[in-house]
């Protein structure tokens, strides 16, 4: 058994992100799932999580910085760590 104790620090987002689509096996889409609120809104189901589905060719057409941002540290993270 592994437990993970975490500091808590002050957000104004939360959320995860899969560097593959998990629902169609699509390795060149990216799922962004998130809250502009704690993740525990979501995960009590008081909240729905805003969806974004990224085309990994298209990262640097995003509107959005922080999505722009986001998805280059989640694929240099899979360049590190793999895929798989």
């Amino acid at each position: 058994m592994a437990i993970a104790i975490q500091e808590l620090i002050p957000v104004g987002v939360a959320g995860v992100i899969f560097t593959a689509d998990p629902f169609n096996q699509n390795i060149n889409k990216m799922i962004v799932e998130y809250t502009q609120d704690l993740g525990d809104s979501v995960v009590s189901c008081h909240k729905k999580p805003i969806i974004k589905v990224i085309e990994k060719a298209k990262i640097n057409n995003l509107k959005s910085k922080f999505l722009k941002k986001l998805s280059k540290i989640a694929l240099n993270l899979e360049g590190i760590f793999g895929n798989t």
